[in-house]
Formats: C-alpha cells, sequence, structure tokens
C-alpha cells in the first residue's frame, strides 16, 4: 500500500499498458473496459509495431432457448464480461505472450486454478469460423476458439501429448447467463422490467487477459 501511495498520478498521462504495466479496477465492469482497451493497445503498439503480433477477437456463443432476441438484447449480452459466476466474457481478446486469468479451478494440481495467472503461447483456432481482417493488426472472429495454450512456472516440465512443452490447453466451457446456483442473478443489468428473463447460455474460453484485475483477485 505504501508503494501504491508513493506513486504519484499524472491526470495527462495515458493508459499504458505496454512494458509489462498492470491495471486495478475495484468494479468489473471497469475493469472488463479496461482489460479491451489494453489488449487492443498491448497488441497493435507494442506487439504489433515490435514483433509482427496481432489481436484477434472471439466471440463467444450464445444459445437462446425462450424466444428469438432483439438487437438490444444480442449487443446486451454480448458487451457483458466476466463477472462472479460469469466466468466467460463475450469477447475474447487473444495477443499471443498476453498475461491470462483463469477464472475457474480446472486443475488444482498444476495450479490451473480461479485466479491464477499464465501467460498465452497459442490459440487454437475453430476452423469452420469465419476471419474477418479489420488490418494488419486486428482479426474478428465470428465464433469462437477451441483453446488457448497457456504456461506458467507450475508446468516446469510438464509433457502432455499433442501439446509444446510445458504448456496445458484450456478447453471451452458452457454457463448459463440467467442464475448461479444460489438463483442469483448473474447479469442483473439485462433485466429491463419485472418478470423479464432471458434464458440463454454461453459457451467460450473460462478465461481473460490479465492486464488489468480487480482489488480482490489482485
Amino acid at each position: 500500500m505504501d508503494k501504491i501511495n508513493a506513486t504519484r498520478y499524472d491526470p495527462q498521462a495515458t493508459m499504458d499498458f505496454s512494458q509489462g504495466r498492470r491495471g486495478i479496477a475495484p468494479r468489473n465492469p471497469h475493469r472488463w473496459d479496461l482489460t479491451l482497451h489494453a489488449a487492443l493497445e498491448y497488441g497493435k503498439e507494442q506487439y504489433g509495431k515490435e514483433h509482427g503480433k496481432k489481436v484477434s477477437l472471439f466471440l463467444s456463443a450464445h444459445h437462446w432457448t425462450t424466444w428469438v432476441p432483439s438487437e438490444e438484447e444480442v449487443e446486451a449480452v454480448m458487451q457483458l464480461g466476466d463477472a462472479g459466476p460469469l466466468a466467460i466474457p463475450g469477447i475474447f481478446p487473444y495477443v499471443e505472450g498476453m498475461p491470462v486469468i483463469v477464472n475457474q479451478d480446472k486443475c488444482l494440481g498444476l495450479k490451473v486454478a480461479n485466479g491464477s495467472e499464465f501467460t498465452a503461447v497459442g490459440i487454437v483456432p475453430d476452423p469452420n469460423v469465419q476471419e474477418h481482417v479489420v488490418d494488419e493488426g486486428l482479426s474478428i472472429f465470428f465464433g469462437l476458439s477451441s483453446g488457448i495454450l497457456l504456461q506458467s512456472q507450475a508446468l516446469r516440465g510438464v509433457r502432455i501429448r499433442h501439446l509444446p512443452p510445458d504448456t496445458i490447453m484450456l478447453g471451452t466451457e458452457l454457463i448459463p447467463l440467467l442464475k448461479d446456483k444460489h438463483g442469483k442473478h448473474i447479469c442483473p443489468g439485462l433485466y429491463r422490467r419485472p418478470g423479464f428473463q432471458m434464458r440463454v447460455s454461453r459457451r467460450g474460453l473460462p478465461c481473460i487477459p490479465g492486464f488489468v484485475l480487480t482489488d480482490y483477485k489482485s
């Protein structure tokens, strides 16, 4: 805390996430907005120009079981990031070499747990998903990837068949957006009127870029 308080805040400075800089935000919506900003800046400016890397945006899949959603409902769901029991963001930005935070306990023996940090070393695209090239530094995939390859110090010496050394692959998960196991609304901001309920589930990667964390996870 003393180190944080001793850091001077310059209101004229831009939000620069290069050179390993990280951010801490108290609220999940703010953290998610800053994460998208950081991923685009990190990929196109730092890695794009220096290392020839680019940003790939993967859209998570949504399955509606109640009715055909309106444009407003689709837009609201797609913009919803991860929060609490909702471990999957609506949009997953990928840049090779970025920090990644896992949102679910998957393999505790290898420290693949909620809140653990890894480095993204590869993405496994779905060949059936269409890619739209925006420019040389940005592509949008109209669908989700099949998995992401993660690396960490805890994985040093781990060998898994068909995967590069010292890596694991995190696959996709399916999560309902309506309520968690305790009956609490996961995304209350989508409920516009009394009795309004959207029965929709989301499939995607249960992890996020680790540029910005909440104070809890930091």
